[in-house]
């Protein structure tokens, strides 16, 4: 099976199952942010993603392209956090450097069970990011057959990349009724539990909010980074997103470690105007709001969270 996707060639090869069992959302992201830097260094030629499965108990997913390629001394650098690679060409075409998307991304391929993120990369010539995972150990993911989050349907899961919005399509909602095409609205609500998400959305929209939904504040990164990256009316420093909401405790990136991200992106010139950060948590381990207000908070709202709340915190900010 081989198609064309937003621009990208899309090849799954004719023996990958149909429907392999897992968290979609989180091979989805790592796809999205190897088509991130696929396309970011990629002037001429194609960004291929690939489905493969090399062994019997393999499945492989990875991204090529036909872009500038990286020297194997530099290959270190890419799972370092905010790496750069000092190759003149690589500054030209994005001098601010790696950011956190492949260091993060190393950390959810082994959190799904596989090794490590491979790196096959010749300079001119273009590079492959892959990894691998072991179907058996997918089987033991599996809980019920039925599981929107756990079942991967391939091809319909790849295909449904949203590269142009940098995210996949179902992450974005919107006001009723709001027919602008800006961000300058946006709150960017952050929860791993899809049930609070909910609610704190539907709180928002009652104060005709947009919302955008982040699983975990290595999504919520990657978001930021997409709208940092717009040449449009919202600009590139995302003054247009008014507020972040993000819980405390969550996987892979919680919600500290991502206020400490944005404020050294603030330090280096990532980010020219401060996001409000907003800590929504039940706050019932000691200090946990003094370590958030030394990190740069700049505000707290705490769970189970109120339409009063919801509107203090929004007059106070």
């Amino acid at each position: 099976y081989q198609r064309r996707v937003h621009g990208l060639v899309v090849s799954i090869a004719s023996d990958v199952p149909v429907k392999v069992y897992n968290e979609k959302e989180r091979i989805k992201q790592i796809l999205i942010n190897f088509v991130g830097n696929s396309i970011k260094f990629t002037r001429t030629g194609t960004v291929t993603v690939h489905v493969e499965k090399p062994s019997i108990s393999v499945l492989r997913f990875g991204v090529s392209d036909t872009g500038i390629g990286i020297k194997h001394e530099d290959q270190s650098k890419l799972f370092k956090a905010f790496g750069k690679i000092e190759a003149e060409e690589h500054i030209r075409m994005n001098n601010m450097g790696i950011g956190l998307g492949l260091m993060i991304s190393s950390k959810i391929v082994q959190l799904l069970g596989s090794e490590k993120i491979n790196v096959e990369s010749e300079q001119g010539k273009g590079s492959l990011f892959y990894f691998d995972l072991n179907l058996d150990k997918l089987n033991e993911k599996k809980i019920v057959d039925d599981s929107p989050d756990l079942v991967i349907s391939i091809p319909d899961d790849i295909r449904a990349i949203d590269t142009e919005a940098g995210l996949p399509n179902s992450k974005r909602s919107e006001v009723e009724g709001d027919k602008q095409k800006c961000h300058c609205m946006n709150v960017l609500v952050v929860d791993d539990n899809e049930y609070n998400r909910m609610v704190l959305i539907r709180l928002l929209k009652k104060k005709r909010l947009n919302c955008i939904e982040a699983c975990d504040g290595s999504e919520a990164l990657q978001i930021i980074e997409k709208l940092m990256s717009e040449e449009d009316t919202c600009g590139p420093d995302c003054r247009h997103l008014r507020l972040i909401i993000s819980d405390l405790n969550m996987p892979i990136m919680n919600g500290y470690e991502l206020l400490s991200v944005l404020k050294e992106k603030e330090k280096i010139g990532e980010i020219k105007q401060p996001i409000p950060f907003v800590v929504s948590s039940a706050f019932d381990k000691p200090n946990e709001i003094d370590e958030g207000l030394k990190l740069g908070m700049d505000s707290y709202i705490t769970k189970p969270i109120s339409e009063e709340a919801v509107t203090k915190l929004l007059h106070s900010i």
